[in-house]
């Protein structure tokens, strides 16, 4: 499945959308999009009703199914995956996200989500031992990046850099 097919079934998958959102939420050419967005139909997953394009049921099962992007970093595919879920432990999203091959999953995964506790992005809870991450607000489809060396959290979607120190955050 190409990134522009799982970006906008991704986009999709969160209810109907208009082409000129699709346009800037996928960040890509329009000819591109609207070809795609032909193709999908064609293929039966995706409808237009008036000016909203909106996922059929066979485009649900699809984006569902669809693994998250191999070329993008372990954090993106974590962040694609909690997007989905809502409320995943650190086992389904390294599961869902991790490829074969893929050393230290775990920790690099647990240190994302705290940082961006700390952010105040997730909300983390203990659920029979297993810490389990929840968004607090889905603020968009691009990831938030910790920027260890500066202790913040870049909130791409908004712009919004989040200081992650111990004891203070300023947004």
């Amino acid at each position: 499945m190409s990134r522009l097919t799982l970006c906008l079934l991704q986009l999709l998958i969160n209810g109907p959308l208009t082409l000129d959102a699709l346009y800037r939420l996928a960040g890509d050419e329009p000819r591109a999009i609207r070809t795609r967005l032909q193709n999908l139909t064609d293929q039966g997953w995706v409808v237009l009703t008036g000016t909203l394009w909106t996922l059929t049921e066979t485009g649900r099962l699809a984006a569902t199914a669809a693994p998250a992007p191999t070329r993008q970093p372990l954090y993106v595919r974590a962040w694609v995956v909690l997007r989905h879920l809502k409320v995943a432990d650190l086992g389904e999203l390294a599961r869902a996200a991790g490829q074969d091959g893929e050393a230290s999953v775990g920790p690099r995964l647990t240190a994302y989500f705290n940082a961006l506790e700390r952010a105040g992005l997730v909300v983390r809870a203990r659920c029979g031992g297993a810490a389990r991450f929840g968004l607090i607000a889905d603020p968009g489809p691009h990831a938030p990046r910790v920027r260890s060396h500066t202790q913040t959290v870049l909130e791409p979607n908004s712009g919004r850099v989040i200081d992650i120190r111990r004891g203070g955050r300023r947004g």
